[in-house]
Parts: C-alpha cells; sequence; structure tokens
C-alpha cells in the first residue's frame, strides 16, 4: 500500500508542477527520515560461484545468512534487501549499526577458522548517515544510500568497515565508545565521494 501511494506522489508531481513543493512535502511527511544505512557486500563471490559452482554458492549464502541475520535483529537493525551476497540494512543510529557489524564480524572470524581461503565468508561493508526517504521495509533511497553502496562494493577490502564522512559526524555525535576501543583512518576516495572517507580499525 505504502509503495501505492508513494508511485501516486511521484505520478502527481509530475503532472502538477506548480505544486511541486507541496508534494514534495508530503512525500517527506509520509516517507523522509534520518538515519544509518548499511551496505554489506560478500568478497569475491564471483569467483567461488566460477570455482565451485551455483549450488556451493547459494549454500555459502545460506550459510551467511544464518549468521548475520540473528545478530542484525539483536541490534534492532532493519534488513531491507538481501539478494545473495548484498544485503541493505536500515539502523536509526550509527552506533548501532557499528556494534551490530563488530558482532557480524567477530562471528565471522570465528566461523572462517577452520575453513580455506575460498570458502571462508568474508564482508566488505559500508556504512552512510542522513536524510532517506524509506518505503516500509521494502526499499530506501537517498544520497547517503549510494555513498554506503560504493563504499561496501567498490572500496572496502574484506572483513573492513567504511564509513561516510556524514556517518563519521553523526558518530561524534552520538558519542561512541567501542569496549576494545576504536580507532579511524581516512582514506582517498575522491574517485567514489566528494568528501571524506573513513575505515573503522579495531584494536
Amino acid at each position: 500500500m505504502e509503495k501505492e501511494y508513494l508511485n501516486h506522489l511521484l505520478e502527481k508531481r509530475i503532472k502538477d508542477i506548480r505544486n511541486k513543493d507541496t508534494i514534495d512535502q508530503e512525500l517527506m511527511d509520509c516517507y523522509g527520515c534520518c538515519g544509518c544505512v548499511v551496505f554489506i557486500y560478500h568478497y569475491n563471490s564471483t569467483k567461488f560461484i566460477k570455482e565451485y559452482g551455483t549450488i556451493e554458492y547459494m549454500q555459502k549464502m545460506q550459510e551467511m545468512k544464518i549468521i548475520c541475520n540473528p545478530v542484525i535483529n539483536k541490534h534492532h537493525g532493519e534488513i531491507i534487501k538481501a539478494d545473495g551476497e548484498r544485503y541493505i540494512i536500515y539502523f536509526k543510529k550509527v552506533k548501532k549499526a557499528l556494534d551490530a557489524m563488530f558482532d557480524v564480524l567477530k562471528y565471522l572470524s570465528l566461523y572462517n577458522e577452520q575453513r580455506e581461503d575460498l570458502y571462508k565468508i568474508q564482508l566488505c561493508i559500508g556504512i552512510g548517515y542522513g536524510e532517506l526517504i524509506k518505503v516500509s521495509n521494502n526499499d530506501i533511497l537517498g544520497y547517503e544510500v549510494n555513498i554506503a553502496g560504493r563504499l561496501g562494493f567498490i572500496l572496502a577490502n574484506a572483513q573492513e568497515m567504511l564509513l561516510s564522512h556524514a556517518a563519521m559526524e553523526q558518530l561524534k555525535v552520538e558519542s561512541y565508545e567501542y569496549a576494545v576501543g576504536l580507532k579511524t583512518e581516512k582514506i582517498d576516495a575522491s574517485d567514489l565521494s566528494d568528501s571524506e572517507v573513513f575505515t573503522i580499525i579495531c584494536q
């Protein structure tokens, strides 16, 4: 129902340009929010499928789901999409997202100890924060969604978390403290983002 009403507003916006601001306000009232978006990509999936085939890949993605989903739910994350090796997750706060991702990486580290390199589940994580358009639990859109996706899919290495500048600034507002210590390092991502990008280093 929410998706249908969103389509209705967009069609109305196309036809009624003079009232665009009023329609935009209604759209934001219905679907706008400010929050954190996390993109997770499984590292080296294409190579794995080539070496071991689609069925082995499907099993690996199921194992990833079994590990990740309970941890995400525990930290009150909302899984917007889970398509094979790609996850899109919404959190109200950046610190909740970081807590969840640290736990996911911790469990995966234990899982990977007894596995060959290609069988290990290794994640690339991009995190953004800002104004979003959220359509129930089906879709999420916004500048920081695009940035988080590019950070996770293109720039992050295996088992690495990258934060956008906006996510890093929000983390300061939330006065985040991680139990084992937290260090950030600025990295060059000028080809992907028009602002600073930070990698999270767990000590």
